[in-house]
């Protein structure tokens, strides 16, 4: 089944430098979407509520698999993966995690 996506039904945005944050629902499932603000057309990268846990950075163990996660996210948006870029990357989907959980159901 193709993911449908209407960026125009988001509950919330958040922009954070040239990314921005749009709080919505792919497939009826809540969904975190990263889109280069200044690069029309550029990949989008989708954080889906079922997957939201990987990101927890509260456990030791965790941390790598974050950081792998952070640099395959600057890759899809076209960014240096740079310890910089992944650590913001990162902070903004850690950071936007308790919000995307609080969504209401599409």
């Amino acid at each position: 089944m193709p993911a449908t996506l209407d960026t125009r039904k988001a509950h919330l945005v958040r922009h954070h430098g040239d990314l921005v944050a749009i709080y919505t629902w792919i497939n009826d499932e809540r969904a975190l979407v990263l889109i280069p603000r200044y690069r029309p057309g550029a990949p989008w990268y989708c954080v889906l509520e079922s997957a939201a846990y990987t990101w927890d950075d509260m456990d030791a163990r965790n941390v790598s698999t974050v950081v792998k996660k952070a640099m395959k996210a600057c890759e899809v948006l076209g960014i240096e993966p740079t310890p910089w870029n992944c650590q913001q990357v990162a902070s903004i989907i850690i950071d936007g995690l308790p919000d995307l959980i609080r969504m209401p159901s599409a």
